[in-house]
C-alpha cells in the first residue's frame, strides 16, 4: 500500500479491501484514471481518507506515470534532549527537506538541505527512517514528490533560518510543542513526527 498525501487529504493506494473500514471513499483506480486531475480538483479542499483499488504490479506505475515525479530529501535532527529541529517556512510549521540534485545522494542532500535551511553545520545523516508521497498542483502543473527522511543528531543552537526560501523561524521542539501546532503543520509532517517520538 503506498500513502499519499494531497493537502489535508490521503489518498491509499493499492491498499488490501479488508482496510475499507478508515476510507471515506473507495474507488476503483482503474475507473477514474481518464479523470484523474479532474477527481482530484473535487476533494482538494476535503480533509478525507480516499482509497484507491488498483492491481499490485501495475498500481504504482500507473498513477506515478500521471505527475512529474520529484526526489525529495530531508532530516529529522534529534538533540540530547529529546526534541527535534522545525522549521517555520511561509507561515507553516514544517521539516527542512529540498530537491535531490542530479547526481546526488539522498542522504548527502538531506545532509545539504538541513545545512542550507537552518544554517547548521556537522551533521550526518544517520539512517532512512521513512519515505513520504504528496501530489500537488501549481497552476495545471501536477507533481508528485517523494521525500527521503533521514535521522540527525545536533545540539547546535546558531540557527540561521534561509529566509530566500521563506523560513522565518528555526527552533527545537519537544511532542508536546509538536501537538499544540498540529492545525499549523502539514498533516504528513505531523505523522512523520508521532512516528518518530512513538519509536
Amino acid at each position: 500500500m503506498y500513502k499519499i498525501f494531497f493537502n489535508r487529504n490521503v489518498i491509499l493506494l493499492n491498499y488490501d479491501a479488508s482496510g475499507d473500514k478508515g476510507c471515506t471513499y473507495v474507488f476503483d483506480f482503474a475507473e477514474i484514471e481518464s479523470r484523474l486531475y479532474k477527481f482530484l480538483d473535487g476533494v482538494r479542499t476535503n480533509e478525507e481518507t480516499v482509497c484507491l483499488r488498483c492491481h499490485f504490479e501495475k498500481c504504482k506505475e500507473d498513477f506515478w506515470s500521471k505527475f512529474k515525479v520529484i526526489k525529495a530529501a530531508g532530516g529529522i535532527v534529534g538533540n540530547s534532549k529529546g526534541e527535534v529541529l522545525l522549521i517555520k517556512r511561509n507561515g507553516v510549521w514544517d521539516l527542512p527537506k529540498g530537491k535531490v540534485e542530479p547526481g546526488e545522494q539522498t542522504a548527502d542532500a538531506a545532509v545539504r538541505e538541513v545545512s542550507e535551511e537552518c544554517g547548521i553545520d556537522n551533521i550526518v545523516a544517520d539512517k532512512l527512517f521513512d519515505t513520504t508521497y504528496h501530489i500537488y498542483d501549481t497552476y495545471g502543473f501536477w507533481a508528485l514528490k517523494e521525500t527521503y527522511w533521514f535521522l540527525m543528531n545536533s545540539d547546535d543552537t546558531n540557527f540561521v533560518p534561509q529566509t530566500e526560501e521563506g523560513i522565518e523561524e528555526v527552533r527545537w521542539a519537544d511532542k508536546e510543542f509538536v501537538k499544540e501546532v498540529k492545525s499549523n503543520m502539514y498533516p504528513l509532517v505531523f505523522e512523520l513526527l508521532s512516528n518518530y517520538f512513538d519509536r
